[in-house]
């Protein structure tokens, strides 16, 4: 039996373009809803991890735009009106343009920042011009004379030569003097990029830039802007054409910039790109990709540059019919199957369904979960109970588990009532209630406890929670097309390893849809692929403590809670205003979410007087990892930024802040017996 390929092998098909046949995988979904990204004028697309922001910039690309051209069955996917422009660009880690920091060229601080700046500026000058030189000739090459005349190229390699000795006649590219060819420039940019690397590579001993380059440093911005008034003088592209800049791995540099010791390593070359947005120049238009929640300091949005936030455009609407992203997903399914070995799938209605099947119930869930033998093993009476009520759940849990449990914590919930309510002489409940199942007319408090009913339900009978089905994926994904692509892959290969050790016989042979255990096996191990994420990424061993204890308490919080009155509490919440009083602790959550391992959300809190508030809930791809519930429903568990700073030194993810360690250092305050914090009290 031969084993197909999984569809879903290459999880970063837009990482090297170059290397993936990208027009039959690309999905234009997101087209409509970032518009401003393909027309002239700055702009900033932010989005976590694995949002598609990759995808988006890649359009950008010559290489990318040249092998949509070169495929009749997938045109380009912009409108006419969008694809005037050419474009040039630079990935700040891969150029090795990030090493130049760590260079010392005067041991003078504020020297040292300044010559570190123009050191980076003329080294980003000189990657965009040649690269923007480079993809002109390359779309002269390669691309037909009908394509060119429609994205406003208008020039052969004789007007780009002339543009060339324009460039070299401008102030601000003296070192390009007497220079007359296009040629020559790529040519003499090449050495002098090759110049500033040798700095890098140990290759220069003495550490300096050779005289031609260093007495010839150019501000930043200024050689492209006069590249593009060349190109534009001398017919090389018309008048309205735009000249797109692309600033990949920008996020890296905005991220490490808030780790910047004494020198500002990171900081100097923020400020170098932040002003370039700043300064408006309407020649050029620059495309930053940003991690969310990062903002700029000198350029300001709507002024200086269009904002466009992917997170909130995949997050799904409570009342949203056309949610963005399950339509992503779906066509992003699709295309991987059409291209593979399972292409046959592609063509079925509504593929993702046909090859998945539906998600469970929540009472065939919660079935899942409980004791074949025993399923009544999940409903804990108290003692005090009136023995013919427990009994009565106890039966009604041999039928219907998840019913039974809902029954138990209903009643739970009124028999607290009523022990703690002022005693009147009149019931105000009567535990016979109980026989005509109330709570199941109780439609909005069901559902906000189904989920974690089911949660309980496994953990009485040392079970996990089983997730199958195209619903239970898209839900895991959590707006995250990495995250999607990943779980659909080890699905793929849970279900191939069956397959190479089975008989073709066997019951999995049957696809699809595929087996519910195959799935929840791959779901499993996706998930704890997105755990190991963690440990890579940057400041990767404290971010996984950090989510490592917000997963761990919310399960602890989850499982305690018998009366379930916080089924919601699969998330915490804090006070704007409390957050801000913690730097520390804010820039953590903010990086976490910016790597893909936390969702955050606006909310509006139950008490108006807590004011404006902000929710974070692990990403859903680890629910199964840390065993929480997946819905987003009910408040969320509701935290002071110190209670959750406590949490935080007691599992080692942050120190003690420096007025605290004075204080018990000094011995002010210090209790004789140490107490411990309760880890569910009053305040949490």
């Amino acid at each position: 039996m031969a084993i197909r390929r999984n569809p879903f092998h290459t999880l970063y098909l837009t990482e090297g373009a170059d290397d993936v046949d990208l027009p039959p995988v690309f999905s234009p979904v997101l087209l409509p809803h970032v518009g401003p990204l393909f027309l002239p004028g700055n702009v900033v697309l932010k989005g976590m991890q694995g949002t598609g922001k990759s995808m988006l910039l890649s359009l950008l690309e010559t290489n990318v735009r040249l092998a949509f051209w070169n495929n009749s069955e997938h045109p380009y996917p912009l409108a006419h009106e969008q694809s005037r422009f050419v474009g040039a660009g630079i990935n700040l880690s891969k150029s090795l343009a990030l090493k130049l920091n760590e260079l010392i060229f005067s041991k003078d601080r504020d020297e040292n920042i300044q010559r570190s700046q123009a050191v980076f500026s003329d080294f980003f000058n000189s990657w965009i011009v040649r690269d923007l030189f480079m993809s002109l000739r390359r779309l002269m090459t390669d691309g037909a004379m009908t394509q060119l005349r429609a994205i406003g190229i208008t020039g052969n390699a004789r007007s780009l030569d002339k543009a060339a000795a324009l460039l070299s006649r401008d102030e601000s590219c003296e070192f390009l003097r007497e220079l007359k060819s296009a040629e020559d420039v790529q040519k003499n940019l090449a050495k002098r990029l090759r110049a500033h690397l040798d700095l890098v590579n140990s290759l220069n001993r003495d550490k300096r830039l050779p005289d031609e380059v260093g007495r010839t440093l150019t501000h930043a911005g200024e050689p492209i802007s006069a590249a593009t008034h060349a190109l534009r003088s001398a017919k090389v592209i018309e008048s309205d054409v735009s000249v797109l800049i692309t600033v990949d791995q920008f996020e890296t540099l905005l991220r490490k910039r808030q780790d910047d010791d004494d020198e500002r390593k990171h900081k100097r070359f923020f400020d170098v790109i932040d002003d370039l947005i700043a300064n408006r120049d309407r020649t050029v238009s620059y495309r930053l990709g940003s991690r969310p929640n990062a903002l700029l300091e000198k350029s300001e949005p709507l002024r200086d540059y269009h904002d466009i936030n992917l997170d909130a455009i995949l997050q799904r609407s409570e009342h949203s019919k056309n949610a963005v992203f399950p339509r992503f997903a779906e066509d992003v399914f699709v295309r991987r199957l059409a291209v593979s070995d399972f292409k046959e799938i592609a063509t079925v209605k509504k593929p993702m369904s046909y090859t998945f099947g539906p998600s469970p119930t929540a009472a065939k869930r919660a079935a899942l979960c409980a004791s074949q033998k025993n399923p009544e093993k999940a409903i804990r009476c108290d003692a005090g109970w009136p023995k013919d009520v427990s009994k009565f759940l106890t039966d009604l849990g041999k039928e219907d588990v998840l019913t039974a449990k809902l029954g138990e914590v209903w009643f739970r919930q009124q028999f607290t009532r009523q022990s703690k309510s002022p005693k009147t002489g009149k019931a105000t409940f009567d535990p016979n209630e109980v026989f005509d199942r109330p709570w199941e007319s109780k439609q909005w408090w069901k559902k906000e406890r189904m989920a974690l009913a089911v949660l309980q339900i496994a953990a009485a009978n040392a079970q996990r929670v089983r997730f199958f089905g195209a619903s239970d994926i898209i839900a895991l994904s959590g707006e995250n097309i990495l995250a999607f692509v990943s779980i659909c892959r080890e699905i793929w290969e849970s279900w191939g390893r069956t397959q190479a050790e089975s008989r073709p016989t066997s019951k999995d042979e049957r696809f699809p849809p595929f087996d519910e255990l195959r799935q929840d096996a791959g779901i499993r191990v996706a998930s704890a692929e997105w755990h190991k994420k963690i440990a890579a990424s940057p400041q990767g061993n404290t971010l996984q403590r950090l989510i490592d204890t917000i997963g761990n308490r919310l399960h602890e919080q989850l499982i305690r809670d018998r009366h379930m009155s916080y089924p919601g509490a699969n998330g915490l919440s804090f006070a704007k205003h409390d957050l801000e009083s913690d730097h520390e602790v804010k820039r953590l959550l903010h990086d976490a979410t910016a790597e893909g391992f936390l969702l955050q959300r606006e909310h509006t809190p139950k008490h108006l007087s807590r004011g404006d508030s902000v929710k974070w809930y692990p990403h859903p791809i680890l629910a199964p990892f840390y065993e929480l519930t997946v819905p987003h429903t009910k408040e969320p568990l509701y935290l002071t930024v110190g209670k959750f700073r406590e949490w935080l030194q007691r599992d080692n993810v942050l120190s003690p802040k420096s007025e605290d360690r004075a204080r018990t250092n000094s011995g002010a305050d210090r209790p004789k017996t140490r107490k411990q914090i309760s880890l569910f009290g009053e305040d949490d």
